[in-house]
């Protein structure tokens, strides 16, 4: 008993120090940062119902804040963000209905004018689409599936051209046993998050 209680404060305290050592390189690297600290911007396409789905919102600003660390990069806030590329749609009159394949599409043009009108130096723009539910059953359990293409463009604003592209296609499912009802939002949570996790962007040169 004795020697799974040391086990595991030793463990507690090792991730302390992880935490502290990493908490102290990010303070040092702010500290002798010099250089233009560069904003950007998160928008993403997706149908509304996982779009304004809570920890969807929390996924891709983390992610985010992996791929652009500081003190290099600050990430804009990705409310503002959605709400001015609502507000952009509206104001030239484009399909803004409830699913993303009716929404009409981001050119170019509209995302250099939406990094303006933000401020952002770098804007990523994320698609997400999905495919129909897949329903399979078991012997005591039912399955929701679903597959979804996530299309990731960083634009430079300034120059008005996408700088990196990448397209992933993942699947996710939800499964329950006996009477229980799987979810399709945790299915097509978990197609996000792997496509989110595979996504990767050398920040070197920016």
């Amino acid at each position: 008993m004795m020697k799974k209680f040391f086990l595991v404060l030793s463990t507690l305290m090792f991730m302390c120090s992880a935490c502290f050592a990493e908490s102290m390189s990010e303070k040092v690297a702010q500290a002798t940062f010099s250089g233009e600290v560069k904003k950007v911007a998160i928008l993403m396409d997706a149908p509304v119902t996982y779009a304004d789905n809570e920890r969807i919102r929390e996924m891709v600003p983390q992610k985010a804040s992996e791929i652009f660390k500081k003190p290099k990069f600050e990430i804009l806030s990705f409310e503002e963000s959605q709400m001015m590329k609502k507000i952009y749609r509206e104001e030239n009159n484009m399909i803004t209905i409830d699913y993303a394949t009716s929404i009409t599409p981001l050119k170019m043009a509209d995302v250099k004018a939406l990094g303006e009108n933000l401020g952002a130096d770098y804007v990523l723009l994320l698609n997400v689409t999905n495919s129909a539910p897949r329903v399979g059953a078991g012997l005591f359990s039912v399955s929701f599936k679903t597959t979804i293409t996530c299309d990731a463009r960083l634009m430079d604003v300034n120059a008005g051209k996408y700088i990196m592209m990448k397209q992933t296609v993942k699947d996710g499912k939800s499964t329950a046993v006996l009477a229980g009802i799987p979810s399709f939002d945790k299915a097509y949570q978990e197609a996000l998050e792997k496509s989110l996790t595979e996504l990767q962007i050398n920040t070197a040169n920016l």
